[in-house]
Formats: C-alpha cells, sequence, structure tokens
C-alpha cells in the first residue's frame, strides 16, 4: 500500500513539474528581447531599453518559430525572423506583411501569462 501511495504521489509530482515546464519557445523569445534591448541601448536609449522586459511585452511567435512578434505598449513593435544558423534577425517588410497576413500562430503570451 505505501509502495502504490509514494508512487502516485511521485506521479502527482512530475506531471506538476511538467506543467509549469514554460514554452519551448523561451530561449528564441529570450534573445530576441535582449537583441530588442541591445538595438535601443546602440542609440542611446537606455530608459527605453530598461523598460522592455517579458513581464511587460505582447509576444506572440509564427510558423514553428520561425517568426517572433514582440510589441510593447502602443509605442514599439518588432519582429524578428529565424536564420539557418538558428539566429534571429529584424523582418524585411515583406515579412512582417506575410506574418500579419498569413503565418499561423502557435505560441501567444500577454505580460509574461501564456495566452496560446
Amino acid at each position: 500500500m505505501k509502495k502504490t501511495g509514494m508512487l502516485g504521489l511521485m506521479l502527482m509530482l512530475l506531471v506538476s513539474l511538467v506543467a509549469c515546464g514554460g514554452s519551448k519557445y523561451d530561449g528564441a523569445i529570450d534573445k530576441v528581447i535582449a537583441q530588442d534591448k541591445e538595438a535601443w541601448m546602440s542609440i542611446n536609449m537606455d530608459k527605453t531599453a530598461k523598460e522592455l522586459d517579458r513581464d511587460t511585452a505582447d509576444i506572440r511567435v509564427y510558423d514553428d518559430g520561425k517568426y517572433i512578434y514582440l510589441g510593447f505598449g502602443k509605442n514599439h513593435e518588432s519582429y524578428y525572423k529565424r536564420l539557418s544558423d538558428g539566429s534571429y534577425e529584424g523582418a524585411s517588410y515583406d515579412n512582417k506583411e506575410y506574418v500579419k497576413e498569413d503565418a499561423k500562430l502557435v505560441y501567444e503570451e500577454k505580460n509574461g501569462k501564456t495566452i496560446k
């Protein structure tokens, strides 16, 4: 009886840990936020860069991580495209239009909370 109870407890613990694991896109999202901050700091906008945080962002991931959208308030939005080496760069105008019109949304988060 004790073995069954202990096994059940371990199974529940494992399930709860997996549920809190986060998104498979966490690394990519963190990369593009860091790139965005770096871009703002490069033009001496340190105050703006400090405000760019995952807890204040509207984040959308499209086409299994190929494109990432970052929105910070009404004043700032960025689109990033994954390159063949796994890094990200700012998306072109055509890429942005594709994301807005045709890309498949696979993950969404607002102010640090997962929506989809």
